[in-house]
């Protein structure tokens, strides 16, 4: 089976991110259902529990539930037209959003992770950090234990 362009962008975005809700890989990767169902077809990629991933991936249920929780952050960010791009960090981070004119990165705190994150978002704090959290009282430690502002807090529940 022949893949078209979309499908390789798919993998492309898999290949970076190793999972994303069929949604978030809709509108951040401009593909549709076709391009996923021939992928699926094909043995590319496998769904569980709504979630699109690459066979061979390699992530933990923390980390992946970072980097949907993310991924769902910048595809609401994505339709509203505040972030233009999207593309793969290093750790702590899990993503860049490129607006107009700059960069935002995005990272996950898990609750109960707060003061060793910070401390380490301290050392990497360069600024346009965007923080997505649980719940939204785990900025009270955020808070106390960061050196340099954060830029954006998003909640995955409130």
């Amino acid at each position: 089976m022949e893949l078209m362009t979309a499908d390789t962008n798919v993998l492309s975005f898999l290949h970076d991110f190793q999972a994303a809700t069929r949604q978030q890989l809709r509108t951040l990767c401009d593909c549709s259902k076709r391009s996923i169902d021939r992928l699926l077809k094909a043995r590319k990629i496998i769904i569980e529990d709504n979630i699109v991933k690459l066979k061979d991936t390699t992530l933990t249920e923390d980390e992946l539930k970072g980097v949907v929780g993310v991924l769902e952050i910048l595809v609401n960010l994505h339709k509203e037209k505040e972030i233009k791009k999207v593309v793969r960090m290093d750790l702590p981070f899990i993503a860049a959003g490129q607006t107009n004119d700059d960069f935002y990165y995005f990272t996950y705190i898990k609750l109960g992770e707060e003061k060793l994150q910070t401390k380490i978002l301290n050392h990497e704090n360069r600024g346009n950090i965007a923080v997505v959290l649980e719940e939204k009282k785990q900025l009270v430690t955020i808070n106390k234990y960061m050196e340099k502002p954060i830029s954006k807090f998003y909640w995955l529940n409130e």
